[in-house]
């Protein structure tokens, strides 16, 4: 069992980062949503704290009066400490005003995906015994079908008229609901408490040379964890404003507006700011020092081409269950493959090749769900069903228990080594390896290689195929290789949809 130690240690930092250590650890324990809120108002309050390219320009002092009105609102709905609010929308404004006022009111903010079907956001809401949902208008289409009891409000129609204060929480009390394990299939309710979401939040300032004042674009989604640990409620604790991406069509003609320093993303879409701007760095905004990757693993070719551009690119691993940020990778040329050291005040242990972890930022559990808490939790460790091992510090993450490769011999191995070997050959995107009727097939994606004719890529692909084939374990032969003609189908995120091929 390994233990990561509290502080700012010699990991993490670097002298010229020291006047941020400072501020940032100087001032007490933020072990609540509401604690966020008084550290901001006394740091940033002048500072730009929301905006988006259309116009909207919030500063922190703006964004702290509208959380209160909205409070007020909520107040007035009879929303009281401990009831559920549904929050279904985009990164909006809104989302940030609504998920601070709840929490800060002491209730629970139960994020929903926007791309939720209505009949399960109608049973998340019967199950979590929802008081309230509050939704985007881009889809105010869908509620008007919408029979459950419990009332549902567009966020546009709502109109607020009173300020009242944060009701007191501890850093025990549930702060939020996050869905996780689908978005078609009745997903699992992550609890997450006051204390988790501000480790994890405390966790994404750590590891950089300059945290404070940045300038983000939140594309992330906020109903997921990633985007809002890392994507929202880091930002405000570094003082840094956060431009906000509510449609991902816009992104491209975002990033020159707003010109970010700091982002938060996905493979898919480190990818997509490589392939522009390597063309031309003014077409993603021309200043961006930092990228933070996360939701997979990061092939070293495209953690290459990052760097190369001059931006710090730099692979962490977390989950829903973690509040996201468990670990992050300083060093990334370094190691590549790692995904680096535990953040402070966590515990790791390995068990059967399974990654177990506790500590502050480890949600206690799911909600009202007796048979995934036994199978996922054990004495305070929670097994997070990814295959790893944690030597000198250092964490790598092999794959996902539930995508082991099952052979009628009985061995059994874990998809995403294979992809992980083809992905870092420069010529493939992405590949796949499934499994059907015990024949172990790939697919891989393959770039469009300058000034190189498809059919020569492709041979050059076939014999990298080979080289690995006669490396391979005897039980690991892939019976059938196939280069797509077209990419892979991807989420919003552009992370690999592994079961929707």
């Amino acid at each position: 069992m390994a233990i990561s130690k509290f502080g700012y240690d010699s990991y993490w930092t670097e002298p010229s980062s020291q006047t941020e250590i400072d501020l940032l650890e100087n001032d007490g324990d933020i072990n609540s949503i509401n604690k966020l809120l008084n550290f901001v108002a006394k740091h940033y309050v002048n500072k730009l704290a929301l905006a988006t390219t259309n116009g909207l320009h919030k500063t922190y002092q703006e964004l702290l009066d509208d959380i209160s009105l909205a409070r007020g609102y909520l107040n007035k709905q009879n929303i009281k400490k401990g009831d559920v609010v549904c929050l279904q929308m985009n990164n909006e404004y809104n989302f940030a005003v609504y998920f601070l006022a709840v929490t800060t009111l002491g209730a629970i903010a139960n994020s929903v995906p926007m791309q939720m079907p209505l009949e399960v956001v109608d049973k998340i809401v019967t199950k979590n015994k929802a008081k309230l949902v509050i939704y985007s208008n881009v889809i105010a289409g869908l509620y008007q079908t919408w029979h459950n009891q419990t009332p549902a409000l567009n966020v546009n129609n709502i109109v607020w008229n009173k300020r009242i204060d944060m009701t007191e929480v501890n850093e025990n009390d549930v702060a939020a609901f996050y869905m996780t394990g689908g978005t078609v299939n009745f997903p699992k309710t992550v609890i997450l408490t006051h204390r988790n979401l501000t480790r994890g939040m405390a966790n994404g300032a750590y590891g950089y040379k300059t945290v404070l004042y940045q300038r983000h674009y939140a594309i992330i989604p906020f109903f997921h964890i990633f985007g809002l640990v890392r994507g929202l409620l880091t930002v405000m604790y570094t003082g840094g404003e956060n431009y906000l991406c509510a449609d991902f069509k816009n992104i491209m003609k975002d990033l020159p507006l707003c010109q970010p320093t700091f982002l938060v993303l996905t493979p898919g879409l480190v990818e997509m700011i490589c392939f522009y701007g390597t063309k031309d760095l003014q077409l993603v905004g021309g200043h961006i020092n930092t990228i933070i990757c996360g939701g997979a693993p990061i092939s070293i070719p495209l953690l290459k081409k990052a760097n190369a551009l001059g931006i710090f690119t730099c692979p962490g691993y977390g989950l829903t269950e973690s509040s996201n940020l468990t670990s992050g990778n300083r060093f990334p040329n370094e190691k590549p493959q790692s995904m680096g050291h535990l953040f402070p005040h966590q515990e790791i242990k390995i068990v059967n090749q399974e990654i177990w972890l506790r500590g502050e930022n480890i949600s206690p559990g799911y909600y009202q769900d007796d048979a995934n808490n036994q199978l996922s939790y054990d004495d305070g460790w929670f097994k997070t069903g990814d295959l790893g091992e944690y030597q000198d510090g250092e964490l790598i993450v092999k794959g996902r228990i539930k995508n082991l490769i099952i052979l009628k011999s009985g061995e059994k191995f874990p998809p995403e080594e294979i992809e992980t070997i083809f992905n870092n050959f420069p010529m493939i995107k992405e590949s796949l390896v499934y499994l059907n009727q015990d024949m172990v097939i790939l697919e891989v994606f393959p770039y469009e290689i300058p000034n190189m004719p498809n059919e020569q890529r492709d041979q050059k692909i076939k014999g990298y195929f080979d080289q690995v084939c006669q490396k391979l374990p005897t039980f690991m032969k892939i019976n059938n290789f196939i280069i797509r003609k077209e990419d892979f189908k991807r989420s919003a995120a552009m992370k690999l949809l592994r079961n929707q091929q």
